[in-house]
C-alpha cells in the first residue's frame, strides 16, 4: 500500500472516530439534561426576619383556663408552648413581670414592692440602646408603672381590655414599634373569654398592616403557682409542647431570637429546641444544648441544695449548741434566784433579830427603871 494512501485512511479513520465521540456527548449531554428537568426543584425554606416582637403578660390565668381562649391555643399550635410555666416567688404579677423583663430572680433584679428600684438590664432597655421602639401598654389591675416608665412610650390604666387593643391599634401605626408590651389581667370584670377575643383582634390587626409573618409572639399566663407560655414567630419551632420552664427562661429565649445571642449573667436558660435548625445548628445540636443547659443547671442546683443543706445543718448545729448555753444560763440564773432568795431571808431574818432586840432592850430599860426608881425612892 502506498504511503499516501495510508495517510488518507488514517485520516478518515480519525474524522470518523471524532463524529462518533462528539454525537455519544451530545447525546450523554442531553440525558442528563432530561434527568435534571425530571428532578422535583427543591423547596428552600427562607426564615423570615423578626421586624416586631409582641410580649403579652396576662395576670389570673393558668394552662387549665385555655380551652375558653381559642385564638390563644390557635397561636400556640403554630408555635411552641410550655404548658407548665414555673413562676417566681413572691407571687404578685409585678414582681413576675420584672422578672420576665429581667431575666432574674428578684433577689437579683430587687424589685419586690411598688417604688423598689429595679436592678439589672431589662429587654427594653437592650432594644432602646440599639435604637429600636418601645411601647408598654400597661392594663393590669395591680399597676406597672415602675416598669412602663423604662419605655420611652408608657400608657397606663387601659384596664378595659378593648381600651388597650384600641390604644395599641392608635399607636402601632406611628411609632411602629420593634417590642410591643401588652399587659392584662383576667377577673370577674375582664374574663378570659373577652380578653382572648379581644388578642383575636390583635392579630387580625398585625395581618391588615402586613407584620404578622414578621413578628415574635411570646404570651405568658401566671396564675397563682401555675403558668404557661406561647412562642410563635419566625425562627421559632411550630407545633412542640415544652413541658417545664421557669419564667426567667424568657428573656434569653427573646434575645437569642432576635439579637441571636444571649446575656450571660441572668437566671433564665434559653430553650434551644424551641429553634428551628439552621445557622449552623441541627436539630441535634439544639437539643444536645438545651440538655448540656439543663444538665450545668441541674448541677448547679445540686451544688446550691447541698450548700444549703450543709448550712442547715450547721445551723442546726448552732441552734443546739445555743440551746445548751441556754439552759446552762437558765440554770444559772435559776441558782443565782435561789441564792438571791436565801439571802433575802438572811436579811429579813437578821431585820426582825435587829427589832426584837430593840424591843427587848426597851423593855428591859423600862423595866429597869421602875425597879431602880422603887429602890431608891421608896416611892
Amino acid at each position: 500500500m502506498k504511503p499516501a494512501r495510508i495517510n488518507s485512511f488514517v485520516l478518515l479513520l480519525t474524522l470518523l472516530l471524532l463524529l462518533l465521540s462528539s454525537t455519544f456527548a451530545w447525546a450523554t449531554e442531553e440525558d442528563t439534561s432530561k434527568k435534571e428537568e425530571d428532578k422535583p426543584e427543591k423547596k428552600v425554606e427562607v426564615i423570615k426576619t423578626i421586624k416586631h416582637v409582641v410580649v403579652i403578660g396576662l395576670d389570673g390565668v393558668s394552662n387549665k383556663d385555655l380551652t375558653n381562649a381559642p385564638n390563644l391555643n390557635s397561636l400556640a399550635s403554630m408555635g411552641t408552648k410550655v404548658d407548665n410555666l414555673i413562676p417566681i416567688k413572691p407571687e404578685n404579677f409585678s414582681v413576675n413581670m420584672a422578672s420576665l423583663l429581667t431575666g432574674l430572680d428578684p433577689s437579683k433584679h430587687g424589685y419586690l414592692n411598688q417604688g423598689d428600684k429595679l436592678s439589672g438590664d431589662t429587654i427594653i432597655d437592650i432594644y432602646q440602646r440599639s435604637n429600636r421602639e418601645v411601647l408598654f401598654l400597661d392594663g393590669s389591675a395591680e399597676g406597672l408603672k415602675d416598669l412602663g416608665s423604662l419605655s420611652k412610650v408608657y400608657k397606663d390604666k387601659l384596664t378595659d381590655p378593648k381600651q388597650a387593643i384600641q390604644e395599641l391599634e392608635s399607636s402601632f401605626p406611628k411609632a411602629r414599634p420593634y417590642l410591643t408590651t401588652l399587659f392584662l389581667t383576667i377577673d370577674k370584670k375582664n374574663s378570659l373569654s373577652g380578653v382572648d377575643q379581644e388578642i383575636g383582634r390583635l392579630f387580625s390587626f398585625f395581618h391588615q398592616q402586613g407584620v404578622y409573618d414578621y413578628t415574635l409572639f411570646v404570651v405568658t399566663g401566671i396564675k397563682e403557682s401555675e403558668g404557661f407560655a406561647i412562642y410563635t414567630g419566625p425562627g421559632v419551632k411550630g407545633g412542640l409542647l415544652e413541658s417545664n420552664s421557669r419564667l426567667v427562661d424568657v428573656f434569653p429565649t427573646m434575645l437569642r431570637v432576635t439579637d441571636g445571642k444571649a446575656p450571660d449573667k441572668v437566671d433564665g436558660l434559653v430553650l434551644w429546641n424551641v429553634f428551628t435548625s439552621g445557622e449552623g445548628y441541627s436539630e441535634q445540636n439544639l437539643l444536645q444544648k438545651r440538655i448540656n443547659e439543663l444538665s450545668t443547671s441541674q448541677a448547679n442546683l445540686t451544688q446550691q441544695l447541698y450548700l444549703a443543706k450543709e448550712a442547715k445543718r450547721k445551723a442546726m448545729l448552732d441552734k443546739v449548741n445555743a440551746e445548751d448555753q441556754k439552759g446552762q444560763v437558765l440554770t444559772t440564773i435559776a441558782n443565782k434566784d435561789k441564792e438571791i432568795k436565801t439571802l433575802k431571808l438572811k436579811i429579813g431574818a437578821m431585820k426582825l433579830f435587829g427589832i426584837m432586840m430593840v424591843i427587848g432592850f426597851g423593855i428591859g430599860y423600862i423595866i429597869e427603871y421602875f425597879v431602880l426608881r422603887k429602890k431608891f425612892l421608896m416611892f
